[in-house]
């Protein structure tokens, strides 16, 4: 196969991992299966590899592709898993969840093509989350009377940290910056969802709750924000929302046209999920860039380039590098729902001194950055390395000059 190289993926983080966000206005959708598999789910992506399985014959088997249907890798070649799946990819790491009697966590790294199995000592582990900057690995284990734990790895079995909340009776992990993890978890048996956020040990932890919400939970996070969807006592269904660390942040971006949705990753400004139209009828995938009114429908993008016969799409994650879309659309056979990887990739060119994302660089974008940048907000990170300071106000000043 024909991946991205390690290299190209640096080159094109350069040039797009920043904060001054993109302009999406048209989408080329990508059909990912392989020829000769009955289904398949992409997960994640990363500088333009995408990661899920597909099944050939009777078990779900682990790949990477390199954005074509043709140009796949499998994992799961001479590992004798009954069934595995690539959850997450950042840089050259993809972490791997897989069936060996019990669950099995493993990382795996592109550049060497090396497997470490990250299971240690616990009955059973499923990897959902990583980090390739920090040699970070998430997922969820199994802790005493059966119930799930947090867990988190920097690379092998023995570096394992139970991150479960000090009181709570449950978690499970869902995803990773370089600075934080996030998950979801019970404080009782009796009670709902808490998502949370930690910062490397169990009692750093956040609760992310909003007040006054019945429920909620975590699905996905980049260096300053963190989405999934919260079942307000006024709604009937759940709404997508978005967090920057605090439960009081909670940003809701339910769109108005939808009965229920949920937001499921996000990257740069960039919120992806789903949606079931007010209206009724199947779900469909969402994109939103910070507020409820900037939602643009994904769905009618795969009936319109590969076929009527995909009935329902649902987005599962962003490639935080080149901003390709990577999800599942569904067809029937029968009474039963049969997933299909696909990608969404921006027809358009993202153009970081935009900062307002109006397809215009000018007074408002600069006003906009300015603002935050005098604050020291971290949305003025321009350069995501995680500080604000005049590196970044001289490399969106560089931007802003040559008008992109």
């Amino acid at each position: 196969m024909k991946l991205v190289s390690r290299s190209s993926m640096m080159a094109v983080g350069a040039l797009l991992s920043v904060a001054g966000q993109a302009i999406a206005a048209d989408w080329t959708v990508t059909l990912l299966e392989p020829a000769g598999a009955g289904q398949s789910k992409c997960f994640g992506a990363y500088g333009g590899v995408q990661c899920g399985y597909a099944n050939f014959g009777m078990q779900g088997e682990a790949l990477l592709w390199g954005g074509s249907s043709t140009s796949y890798y499998n994992m799961s070649t001479g590992m004798g898993w009954t069934s595995a799946a690539a959850n997450a990819i950042s840089g050259d790491q993809v972490v791997i969840s897989a069936t060996v009697g019990m669950g099995r966590g493993y990382l795996f790294k592109m550049s060497d093509a090396s497997y470490t199995d990250l299971t240690g000592t616990n009955s059973s582990v499923g990897m959902q989350g990583v980090n390739g900057a920090t040699n970070t690995q998430v997922g969820s284990g199994m802790g005493s009377m059966m119930m799930g734990i947090m867990m988190m790895w920097h690379g092998t079995p023995g570096s394992a940290v139970d991150l479960t909340p000090p009181g709570w009776i449950s978690a499970a992990s869902v995803g990773c910056s370089s600075t934080y993890q996030i998950g979801n978890g019970m404080t009782s048996f009796m009670g709902f969802g808490h998502p949370f956020l930690t910062y490397g040990t169990s009692a750093s932890y956040v609760d992310l709750t909003p007040p006054g919400a019945t429920s909620a939970a975590v699905a996905g996070c980049d260096e300053s924000n963190q989405v999934g969807g919260v079942l307000w006592p006024s709604a009937m269904m759940g709404h997508a929302c978005m967090w920057s660390g605090t439960a009081a942040s909670v940003v809701d971006l339910h769109p108005a046209d939808a009965a229920s949705s949920s937001a499921v990753a996000c990257a740069e400004g960039i919120q992806v999920g789903n949606y079931v139209p007010s209206t009724g009828g199947y779900g469909k995938a969402r994109y939103w860039s910070g507020s409820a009114a900037s939602g643009e429908d994904l769905h009618h993008y795969v009936t319109e380039q590969i076929g009527s016969q995909y009935i329902q799409t649902e987005v599962t994650g962003i490639d935080p590098i080149t901003f390709d879309v990577v999800g599942i659309a569904y067809t029937t056979d029968g009474m039963f729902m049969i997933p299909h990887a696909i990608m969404w990739s921006p027809a358009t060119t993202y153009c970081p001194a935009d900062f307002n994302q109006d397809g215009f660089v000018n007074a408002l974008d600069y006003d906009g950055f300015a603002s935050l940048f005098e604050v020291a907000d971290p949305g003025a990170d321009f350069n995501n390395d995680g500080f604000v300071n005049a590196l970044d106000y001289d490399e969106f000043a560089s931007h802003f000059e040559a008008g992109c």
